[in-house]
């Protein structure tokens, strides 16, 4: 069986295989907290038998609402403009297309960033897979740099040294999505009397 840092560091590589432009501009592989370290002592008062995390309807809204704001800004210079350049005006409506295309895919429909997390007692996964907590050795998030920001996935290290990536790029939270996910996760992952 592989050790954790192993196993680490393999996430990193497949991940790195997907996006090496990131880790050539920003020069950082990222960096795991285990769950754990992440959850505050504070107690969770709740009756409840799971817990779901679905993408952010503010996220959504904020990237609809940027699409409308760039496509009505396109047609009021081409309304108000008589000595408008025609062929940068092309340029720039081809480029928000293909943006507006990618914005949409990851808004609706990008099975990458657009799932459903469900923690129980039982364990934790998605629509696809689940998890018993019994398989699981380890959950971590782990951010990688991507300009001012981070990119941050939910890693789930299985007992026979297998893992699972899920981008939370569409999750939001006012404590921060690390934060309130570990939370709920340490919460679902202890023992119950």
């Amino acid at each position: 069986m592989n050790s954790l840092k192993e196993i680490h560091e393999k996430i990193i590589e497949d991940l790195d295989k997907k996006d090496r432009l990131s880790k050539r501009i920003f020069g950082s592989n990222g960096f795991f907290t285990k769950t754990s370290d992440l959850n505050d002592s504070k107690p969770i008062s709740t009756t409840a038998d799971f817990k779901i995390f679905k993408p952010s309807k503010p996220f959504l809204f904020f990237g609809i609402l940027l699409l409308v704001a760039a496509w009505g800004f396109i047609f009021y210079c081409i309304a108000t403009q008589e000595h408008l350049n025609q062929g940068a005006l092309g340029i720039v409506m081809f480029v928000l297309f293909f943006l507006t295309i990618n914005i949409l895919w990851q808004l609706f429909y990008d099975p990458s960033v657009i799932f459903t997390l469900r923690i129980d007692h039982f364990g934790i996964g998605t629509e696809d897979q689940f998890f018993q907590w019994s398989q699981i050795i380890e959950t971590s998030i782990l951010r990688i740099p991507q300009g001012k920001g981070y990119t941050e996935y939910l890693i789930i290290i299985l007992s026979d040294g297998d893992y699972w990536s899920f981008n939370l790029l569409n999750f939001y939270s006012l404590l921060g999505i690390r934060k309130n996910l570990s939370k709920w996760v340490e919460y679902y992952k202890s023992p119950r009397d």
